[in-house]
């Protein structure tokens, strides 16, 4: 494993030019997002002030949340290639300066067996996403690591989930 001093070091020789072009990219993609939600908020405004008039204030909440869903798959779309880059130029190089034993798989997560069998809750998930996997060995300790979004679906007492 290596010491804070190689780390920063690594930082400022490898990873510190490889942010700044990041930076200018992640500076571009705002521009790019702010003019496509601005265009996408006029376009769709503009639509439904004309077509108002022939819906009740049900639909409108409804073409209104739809609105804001599709927006928001727009976003998760341009941003998919700026999280790949940063994911790839810096965290797994990162990873790999920290202890060449020690595996990225930036498109998976803990195994569901690993998070049941450590018993942070007793019940199990309806649901488990995740990523930014690592896993390895350091100092011949087993690690492993990842973000992970765990959902499980109860009833209040009135019976809705």
């Amino acid at each position: 494993m290596k010491t804070i001093s190689e780390l920063t070091d690594f930082y400022y020789k490898t990873l510190y030019p490889i942010l700044q072009t990041l930076e200018e990219e992640r500076k571009r993609l705002k521009k790019r997002v702010i003019t496509i939600a601005l265009l996408y908020t006029f376009i769709l405004s503009s639509i439904f002030l004309f077509i108002f008039k022939h819906f009740d204030f049900e639909t409108f909440t409804y073409l209104i949340f739809f609105t804001i869903a599709g927006f928001a798959g727009i976003y998760k779309y341009l941003l998919k290639d700026y999280t790949a880059d940063f994911k790839q130029k810096v965290i797994a190089p990162l990873i790999q300066e920290i202890d060449k034993n020690l595996d990225y798989l930036p498109e998976l997560h803990i195994p569901l067996s690993n998070f049941t069998h450590s018993k942070l809750f007793t019940s199990h998930p309806n649901r488990v996403s995740g990523n930014d996997y690592v896993r390895g060995k350091i100092d011949n300790i087993e690690i492993a690591f990842s973000d992970l979004h765990v959902e499980k679906k109860e009833k209040n007492s009135k019976g809705q989930t």
